[in-house]
């Protein structure tokens, strides 16, 4: 291939790479952050933000997430404190893709034992419900207490296993979450 052809190529895809990193900074950026619903609040210790993201996929924007945190969160070991994990989604997706995807991710974090895979499925598959642009979905972990999930501020169910607790925050907050950038920029306001 004749030099000037190979430039022109290299600074299309340059280009091309370019607008693409500008459109994920600006839709990183557009998230504002939303309060956490009075009745969350009242039910909590004392929560302040962390931090927030936008989960884009293929340039397809799945949900704006942010991080609740109490006082003394540590990013090394997120159960040991209060914290809420609050996905507002902008698109519409199915409750048992919402669950398979959990799946797949706690299964990254580690190999599950089959009963715990199964037990967390089948628990996941009868919580989360189908959801579309504006849908607000709250996970709730305070030590000690079982978890609890909200979707537009009503429960839609509840579990006591820390180790699902741990897997299934892992999902944002773990060092192996299959997206580091949201972990870093949910946790930015955290203690190491």
């Amino acid at each position: 291939m004749p030099k000037h052809i190979k430039n022109m190529v290299f600074t299309r895809r340059t280009a091309l790479v370019g607008a693409a990193a500008a459109f994920l900074g600006n839709a990183i950026a557009q998230t504002t952050s939303v309060p956490l619903p009075s009745a969350i609040e009242a039910s909590l210790p004392k929560l302040t933000l962390a931090g927030r993201t936008r989960l884009t996929v293929w340039g397809f924007r799945v949900y704006d997430a942010q991080l609740w945190v109490g006082a003394g969160f540590s990013r090394s070991k997120p159960t040991a404190t209060a914290f809420v994990v609050d996905l507002t989604y902008l698109r519409v997706l199915k409750a048992a893709d919402i669950a398979e995807r959990s799946v797949v991710e706690m299964r990254r974090q580690a190999e599950l034992a089959e009963a715990d895979e199964k037990a967390w499925r089948s628990f996941m598959f009868a919580t989360f419900k189908n959801v579309g642009n504006g849908d607000r979905l709250l996970g709730i972990h305070q030590p000690g207490q079982p978890t609890r999930f909200t979707l537009n501020g009503a429960e839609i169910g509840r579990i006591t296993d820390d180790r699902f607790d741990e897997r299934f925050f892992d999902i944002w907050l773990g060092a192996k979450t299959s997206e580091p950038a949201m972990r870093d920029a949910l946790l930015a306001g955290t203690a190491p």
